[in-house]
C-alpha cells in the first residue's frame, strides 16, 4: 500500500526545492548525482529515476572545511558538483575568486554551513578554440608590455597585468576540456596524441603569460618591440600549425638566432629569451 508523504518546499536563492522520502531514494539504488527527471503534469509533478545508460551521470565530490586549491583540483578533474561542509573563513574569503577564475562555476546552495558550487560548461566549448584565444592574450601581453616598456606607459603596463587572470582562466578552463575528452572509449590514436600535445601547448601559453607579466616590472629599454614582434610572429604561426595540424611555417631560424645573441640575459632581454625558447618549445610539438 502506498503511504502518503507531505514535504515542505525549501527556497534557496531563486530556486525552490523539495526533498525526496528516503524509502523511495533506497528502492530505486539513487544517490547523490544520480539523474532524474521532472515532468510537471496536470495536477502535480512526475518525477522518475533515468536509468538509460546514455546518460553521462554527474560528478559530485564533498569537501570539509574546503581550500581553493581542492576545489581547483576537482574542478580540473571534471567533477560538476563540489559540496563544502563547514566551509572555513579562509574558503568564503577565497570565493568570489574562485567564481572568476574557473569558467561556468557558480554557487547553486549555500547556508551557514553547508555550500555547494556546481559547474555550467557549455557543451558547445571547443578546446581549439580555447588555445587560438589563449595564443591571441598571451601575445598580446608581451607585445604591449615591451611597447609599454618603451615609452613609459605606465598604464598600459597595469592593462596587461590585468590580462593574467583571464589567461589563467581560460587555462583551466583548457585543462578540464582536454581531461573529459581524454576519457572518450573512442578516441583514435592520432586524437590521443593531439589531446597530450594539447595539454603541453596551454601550459606553455600559460607560462608565456606569466613571463609577460614580469616583464611589467622590468626596467626600460629600447629595441624591445622589434624582438617582440618577431617572437609573437613566430608564435602565431606555430600555435596556428599546431591547431590546423599542418606543418610549422614559423621563422625557427631568425627565433634561433636572436635566442643566441640575448643569451639567458638579464632584465627585459631576458624576459623576451625565455619567451623565445618556450615558442620554440611550440615550434617543435607542431613540427
Amino acid at each position: 500500500m502506498k503511504r502518503l508523504a507531505y514535504r515542505r518546499i525549501v527556497k534557496v536563492g531563486n530556486s525552490f526545492y523539495v526533498s525526496l522520502p528516503r524509502d523511495w531514494v533506497k528502492s530505486r539504488e539513487l544517490e547523490p548525482g544520480s539523474l532524474v527527471s521532472v515532468e510537471p503534469v496536470e495536477d502535480g509533478v512526475l518525477i522518475k529515476p533515468i536509468e538509460s545508460r546514455s546518460v553521462k551521470r554527474v560528478k559530485a565530490r564533498t569537501l570539509e572545511g574546503g581550500s581553493a586549491q581542492e576545489v581547483i583540483r576537482a574542478y580540473l578533474a571534471g567533477y560538476e558538483v563540489v559540496e563544502i561542509r563547514r566551509p572555513s573563513p579562509e574558503f568564503r574569503r577565497s570565493l568570489d575568486r574562485l567564481l572568476n577564475l574557473l569558467v561556468g562555476l557558480e554557487v547553486v546552495e549555500e547556508r551557514g554551513d553547508h555550500l555547494v558550487l556546481q559547474c555550467f560548461i557549455r557543451e558547445d566549448y571547443e578546446v581549439r578554440n580555447v588555445l587560438s584565444r589563449m595564443d591571441s592574450i598571451s601575445r598580446s601581453m608581451y607585445l604591449d608590455a615591451a611597447g609599454a616598456l618603451e615609452r613609459g606607459d605606465e598604464e598600459l603596463l597595469k592593462l596587461v597585468r590585468s590580462r593574467d587572470d583571464r589567461l589563467d582562466r581560460l587555462y583551466f578552463l583548457a585543462v578540464r576540456l582536454l581531461r573529459s575528452s581524454a576519457q572518450s572509449p573512442t578516441l583514435s590514436g592520432r586524437e590521443r596524441v593531439f589531446l597530450i600535445d594539447a595539454r603541453l601547448v596551454a601550459k606553455i601559453l600559460e607560462e608565456i603569460g606569466d613571463e609577460a607579466e614580469r616583464l611589467t616590472y622590468v626596467k626600460p629599454g629600447e629595441g624591445l618591440v622589434s624582438a617582440a614582434e618577431l617572437i609573437a610572429e613566430c608564435q602565431r604561426r606555430a600555435v596556428d600549425s599546431f591547431l590546423r595540424g599542418g606543418c610549422c611555417e614559423a621563422p625557427i631560424d631568425e627565433l634561433r638566432e636572436f635566442i643566441s645573441s640575448v643569451g639567458e640575459g638579464a632584465g627585459a632581454w631576458g624576459v623576451l629569451s625565455r619567451i623565445a625558447r618556450m615558442v620554440l618549445d611550440i615550434a617543435e610539438i607542431a613540427f
